[in-house]
C-alpha cells in the first residue's frame, strides 16, 4: 500500500480533537484531555476551531507529541491564492518541528465550486505535499445540492450528480486516499439507511479504480438534533464492522469533543461533553477500539478481494465484488452476515461482521480442503474443511490460515 499514513498502524481518527476555550466550554488544550483522547484508542486527531498554524495549533501539536497521537492540522491557507509557496514551506517547516505532525486538513466537505481551489493547493504547494499528507473529507451521496453542485437551491442531489463531483474532486485533488462522511442512523434504534452500502460501494470502487485506500466516518453524535441521532454501543460497533469487511483501511469518529463553533446548538454530546468529562459514547468507542487496533493491524497491508453479501440484508447491497465464494471458500452458511475477504502475503484473510442487531448469527464456512483458522483476537484456533461459529449481534471475528502453530501475540 502505497499510502500508509501513520507507518503501520491503522488509522483511527477523531474529529474535533481537544479544542481552545469557547462557547462556554473551558480550554481543552491540556494534558488531562489529551489522556483521554489517547486512552480511547484514537491515534489521529483533528481539529476543529484551531486553524492556520495558530498558538492553539502548536499546543496541540506539543500535547499530541506526548501522548503519541498523530494531528491531521487545519490549514485553509493553502487553498487560497494569496498563500505563496514560500510561505506554505514556512508553515510545514514550523509543522515539522513535531513528530505528531502527519499533514494537513486543507478542506472538509468541499463544495463542487470549491474544487479549483484543492487544484491550486496541490500545484502551488507540491513541495509541501510531497513531505506531508494532503487530506480532504467528501459529502456522502444524495446530500444536499448546493454542496454537490453548482445550484443554489437545497434538495437532494441525483447519483449524476455525485458522480460529477467525485470525479471533479480526483481530477483537481490526485488523492492519494479517499475520505468521506455518510451517518445512517436516523430514526429508531438500529435502523439503517438504505443507502448505506449505496455510499461505501461507490467510495471503494473509485478507490479500487485510483489504486488508493478510502476512509469512513462512525456516527457517534449528532449534527443537528432532530435529524440525526447519537448512537448505541452496538450501533457505533456494526458500522465499525461493516466498514472492515467492506475494505475501509481508516476510521474516523464523528466527534471526540462536542464542537463548541459556531454550529454548536445543533449537537448533541459526543465522547466528551461541552464540559470535557467523557459520556457513555466514549466508552462505546474505547470498547470497540480496543478491537479494531488489533484487527485493523492485520487487514491494513491486506488487500480487499471481494465481500460475500448477507442473504437478509438491513441495508442493499451491490458490488462487483459480490461472490458467493472466492478461492478455497466454497460456500458460507448465515443469512445476515457480511463477510470480507482479503489477501496477505499470499493467503486468505475472512472478516465476518453478524449486520443483525438482535439475533447471533450460526455461520459455517465450507473450504475446498482442510484448513487450519486462527482467530486474531483470541487466537483460538479452528480445523476442518468445515469450521462453524457463533457470530453475536452486531459483532465480528478476523479469522487467518495458519499452517503451523504460532503463539497468541496478545
Amino acid at each position: 500500500m502505497s499510502f500508509d499514513l501513520l507507518k503501520g498502524i491503522f488509522p483511527i481518527g477523531g474529529w474535533v480533537g481537544p479544542s481552545a476555550a469557547g462557547g462556554g466550554s473551558p480550554s481543552f488544550l491540556e494534558n488531562k484531555y489529551f489522556e483521554l483522547l489517547k486512552d480511547s484508542g484514537i491515534n489521529l486527531m483533528y481539529g476543529n476551531t484551531e486553524h492556520n498554524g495558530s498558538p492553539e495549533v502548536m499546543r496541540g501539536l506539543t500535547l499530541c507529541d506526548k501522548y503519541g497521537i498523530s494531528y491531521l492540522v487545519n490549514d485553509s491557507r493553502f487553498r487560497t491564492k494569496d498563500f505563496s509557496e514560500a510561505e506554505g514551506i514556512a508553515a510545514l517547516n514550523e509543522y515539522q518541528k513535531h513528530s505528531s505532525f502527519v499533514g494537513i486538513a486543507v478542506h472538509d466537505e468541499p463544495f463542487l465550486r470549491d474544487m479549483e481551489s484543492l487544484r491550486l493547493a496541490r500545484q502551488r504547494h507540491k513541495k509541501v505535499f510531497e513531505k506531508a499528507c494532503f487530506h480532504t473529507n467528501l459529502f456522502p451521496i444524495y446530500c444536499d445540492s448546493a454542496g454537490i453542485t453548482m445550484r443554489e437551491t437545497h434538495e437532494n442531489s441525483s447519483y449524476e450528480e455525485y458522480v460529477r463531483y467525485i470525479e471533479t474532486y480526483i481530477d483537481c485533488a490526485n488523492p492519494d486516499h479517499l475520505s468521506y462522511d455518510f451517518y445512517p442512523f436516523k430514526g429508531k434504534e438500529n435502523e439503517v439507511d438504505p443507502v448505506y452500502f449505496e455510499n461505501m460501494e461507490f467510495i471503494r470502487a473509485y478507490a479500487e479504480k485510483l489504486k488508493v485506500p478510502y476512509w469512513c466516518f462512525i456516527q457517534v453524535t449528532s449534527w443537528h438534533k432532530g435529524v440525526i441521532r447519537n448512537t448505541t454501543e452496538k450501533e457505533i460497533r456494526w458500522q465499525v464492522f461493516t466498514s472492515l469487511a467492506y475494505g475501509s483501511k481508516g476510521i474516523n469518529y464523528f466527534t471526540f469533543c462536542t464542537p463548541i463553533d459556531c454550529y454548536a446548538a445543533l449537537f448533541d454530546e459526543a465522547m466528551l461533553d461541552r464540559k470535557g468529562r467523557p459520556t457513555p459514547s466514549y466508552y462505546y468507542v474505547q470498547n470497540v477500539n480496543k478491537r479494531l487496533i488489533k484487527i485493523g493491524k492485520e487487514l491494513l497491508y491486506a488487500e480487499h478481494k471481494a465481500i460475500i453479501p448477507p442473504i437478509k440484508k438491513v441495508a442493499p447491497i451491490e458490488s462487483p465484488i459480490a461472490r458467493t465464494n472466492c478461492g478455497i471458500l466454497k460456500n458460507v452458511c448465515g443469512d445476515t452476515c457480511l463477510t470480507g475477504i482479503f489477501e496477505k502475503d499470499g493467503e486468505p484473510l475472512y472478516f465476518i461482521c453478524n449486520t443483525d442487531f438482535e439475533q447471533s448469527a450460526d455461520y459455517k464456512m465450507i473450504f475446498e480442503k482442510n484448513v487450519k483458522l486462527q482467530n486474531v483476537e483470541t487466537g483460538e484456533f479452528y480445523e476442518g474443511d468445515a469450521v462453524s461459529l457463533c457470530i453475536p449481534p452486531a459483532d465480528g471475528v478476523l479469522l487467518k490460515i495458519k499452517h503451523k502453530e504460532i503463539e497468541n501475540d496478545g
